[in-house]
C-alpha cells in the first residue's frame, strides 16, 4: 500500500516515500464516530472537506478513506518530489495531525565478484599475495549520490555520481589478513544503504583435499558378495 503513519496524538510526522510511490496519511479521528466537519489541507488550502474534493491543488493525486478501516485517511498516489509544505487533518476546526513528506529513493546495493553476488552471510575467500577485484552495483538511486568503499573501518575511495540512477564501482585490493569490505551509498535524495562482506585470505597452496572414492571390485559367488581392493587381486593360472 505504501508508507503508513498512525497519528495517535497531535504531532509533526515525517513520512519517507519513494518517488512515484504511495503514502497513507492516517489521522487520529475514528471513522465510526465522525459525522462531519473533517478537513484535509496542503499548506493553508483545503484539499478535501468531508468527502468533497475542493478545486485546490487538483494536480495532487489523492483519495480519502481508502487505506484504513479505522481512521480517517488521505492516500497520496504517485508522489512527486515537489511536496515542500505540510499536510494537515482537522476535525471540528481543530488540527489533529500534521504530516511532512520526505521523498527519497531506496537504492539497491550489491557486491559482486565478476557476475556472482557475494552474500553478506558468507565469507568470501581470496588468494593472498595477489590482487582481488570486486564490484559494487547500485541501482534505483537518485542522483547525485556517492559510493564509498570502506576497508576495515577506513574510507578507501569514493565516487561521485551526478547524473545516473545506476552505477557500478570497482575496487581492487590486496588481501593479507581477514578483511571487512563495506560499500556505502549516500545522497540527499536517497536513504543511506550499505553492504558488508568478510574476505578470508587463503594461500596459493591451500586447498581442500577430497579423498578419492575407494575402488572396489565385487566378486559374486552363489550366495555372497565380497569386496576387495583391485590391487590385491591375484589371478591364478
Amino acid at each position: 500500500m505504501g508508507s503508513r503513519i498512525n497519528a495517535e496524538a497531535y504531532s509533526n510526522i515525517t513520512i519517507t516515500v519513494k518517488p512515484s510511490g504511495n503514502a497513507c496519511l492516517e489521522c487520529p479521528v475514528n471513522r465510526s464516530s465522525r459525522k462531519s466537519k473533517m478537513e484535509w489541507k496542503y499548506g493553508k488550502k483545503n484539499i478535501f472537506r468531508d468527502t468533497t474534493r475542493t478545486g485546490n491543488y487538483d494536480t495532487i493525486q489523492a483519495t480519502i478513506n481508502t487505506c484504513s478501516a479505522l481512521h480517517e485517511t488521505l492516500e497520496l498516489r504517485n508522489v512527486s518530489m515537489s511536496f515542500d509544505d505540510v499536510f494537515t487533518c482537522s476535525y471540528n476546526r481543530s488540527e489533529a495531525a500534521r504530516f511532512k513528506l520526505e521523498v527519497k529513493g531506496i537504492p539497491l546495493v550489491k557486491i559482486k565478484k565478476d557476475t556472482e553476488i557475494i552474500s553478506e552471510e558468507l565469507e568470501f575467500e581470496a588468494r593472498t599475495g595477489s590482487n582481488e577485484t570486486v564490484q559494487c552495483e547500485v541501482t534505483e538511486a537518485i542522483a547525485p549520490f556517492n559510493i564509498t568503499w570502506i576497508i576495515n573501518g577506513v574510507r578507501n575511495i569514493s565516487y561521485a555520481v551526478k547524473n545516473s540512477s545506476d552505477f557500478t564501482s570497482t575496487l581492487t585490493f590486496h588481501p593479507t589478513d581477514k578483511t571487512s569490505l563495506i560499500c556505502q551509498v549516500q545522497g540527499p535524495s536517497i536513504e543511506t544503504k550499505s553492504v558488508t562482506i568478510s574476505v578470508i585470505p587463503i594461500s596459493a597452496t591451500q586447498s581442500v583435499v577430497t579423498a578419492a572414492p575407494e575402488k572396489r571390485v565385487s566378486l559374486k559367488p552363489d550366495k555372497y558378495t565380497y569386496f576387495c581392493d583391485p590391487a590385491e587381486l591375484k589371478i591364478q593360472k
